[in-house]
């Protein structure tokens, strides 16, 4: 019996598989007796003096073009610190995100219990804070919107409130597009995530970008939504997005992944877990104390697709004036 010998090379480039062509460049070939030639490899080409690397741009730079996170200033523009005006220094009390509907007006969301400190009123004295022009934040107070845009909208199920917003020409206003929104269940344990907030009153007043916090999906079920991820007072309400882990270009190469950011809902709350001290002496506990177990529960995208698609509000998105440009 004859062996056979196979020998397959693959070029991977660019992310994208090429077939290297037959010829001078092949590993091996068959000679006209059956017995495998082994060819010599073409030599590499040298890479012409005119050609930099990324390591030969300068000090402290990088190539044109080339960034460091998907992630852009229209992103954290739409985040939105929530803050309590009533003292002489305003407060930060959650986060808010806006959200831009199909007839192109701008609706703010948040956690239910951030706006009505887990009433069922929203508490007085609101302000929210917008990124400007210059370069600042503009600190809008709730009677500062007009009166057009309506008032909170409360949902009757899940922790989770919106109003419509208007702006004056100075503040630099991002919102997520509406069909950005992915229902729970396309979402599996393991995804990758990023969250925005503002946990522990930690924003600038001049520049309020929020902060940034990679995690995963703990788990996806008729339970909810939970994540792995440390959460801190402040974070109520920030946005959850699915982020690929690695993004590829699905026309030349088919992946089973999502390969775009989606939003997959919003922050509430963290899960805490109870640590007893236990006295050495007696052997009874004698202290208690609440830790952060780094899991989260989340408000579904789901949950607020329910609530944007309420008769009233769309029917105020339909009769607002159209968005400023």
């Amino acid at each position: 019996m004859k062996t056979v010998e196979l020998a397959v090379l693959i070029l991977i480039t660019g992310g994208l598989l090429y077939p290297i062509e037959r010829g001078a460049g092949q590993l091996a070939s068959t000679t006209p007796s059956g017995t495998p030639a082994v060819q010599p490899v073409s030599p590499a080409p040298q890479t012409s003096p005119e050609k930099k690397g990324e390591m030969d741009v300068g000090l402290g730079l990088a190539p044109e073009g080339k960034i460091t996170s998907p992630i852009t200033d229209d992103w954290l523009n739409a985040v939105v610190s929530i803050e309590i005006v009533s003292g002489e220094k305003p407060i930060p009390i959650g986060t808010g995100f806006l959200i831009v509907t199909e007839k192109d007006h701008v609706i703010l969301v948040t956690a239910k219990h951030v706006i009505t400190g887990g009433t069922e009123k929203v508490v007085e004295d609101l302000g929210y804070r917008f990124n400007n022009t210059e370069r600042g934040s503009n600190l809008v107070r709730e009677g500062d919107f007009s009166r057009s845009t309506g008032t909170w909208f409360l949902s009757e199920k899940a922790d989770l409130a919106c109003r419509y917003i208007s702006w004056k020409p100075n503040n630099v206003i991002k919102g997520i597009p509406v069909n950005m929104l992915l229902r729970q269940k396309y979402l599996r344990a393991g995804a990758p995530v990023l969250v925005f907030g503002f946990p522990i009153g930690l924003r600038s007043e001049q520049h309020p970008t929020a902060i940034a916090r990679r995690g995963t999906v703990a788990r996806s079920d008729t339970d909810g939504l939970m994540l792995d991820a440390f959460m801190f007072p402040g974070n109520s309400g920030g946005p959850v997005f699915y982020m690929p882990t690695f993004s590829v270009d699905d026309v030349f190469l088919k992946s089973p992944y999502l390969n775009a950011p989606r939003l997959i809902g919003l922050v509430t709350s963290y899960v805490p877990y109870t640590d007893v001290a236990v006295s050495a002496q007696t052997k009874r506990p004698r202290i208690t104390f609440e830790e952060n177990s780094g899991l989260s529960n989340t408000v579904t995208a789901d949950e607020l697709i329910d609530l944007l698609g309420r008769p009233e509000i769309v029917k105020l998105d339909g009769e607002l004036p159209p968005a400023p440009q």
